[in-house]
């Protein structure tokens, strides 16, 4: 009867696992941990309402700080030669 407990203890535990995972994605994953849950540091006119451009005004920071760190020579473009040195940096072979 133990070892019956044991099993069905086991994949309790083996199927309820991927719900914090989940959890964690909802909450932290979208943005980061740096994301926060307080409206007024988001509303930035105060008008205590958000609009689309205010809500998704740090992901749009973050896709920016990121363009910028791949664009090297600052002409608002990717070019291949730049495009290659962010893939060979992370190991991901050329795509012909």
């Amino acid at each position: 009867m133990k070892t019956v407990k044991m099993v069905t203890l086991l994949l309790a535990v083996m199927l309820l696992a991927p719900i914090g995972a989940l959890a964690s994605h909802h909450y932290h994953g979208c943005y980061g941990k740096g994301y926060t849950w307080d409206m007024s540091k988001l509303d930035s006119d105060q008008d205590r309402t958000l609009s689309f451009e205010e809500y998704s005004q740090k992901k749009v920071d973050l896709m920016r700080s990121g363009f910028d760190k791949i664009d090297t020579n600052g002409d608002n473009l990717i070019d291949e030669a730049e495009w290659d040195a962010i893939r060979e940096a992370h190991g991901v072979e050329r795509v012909e």
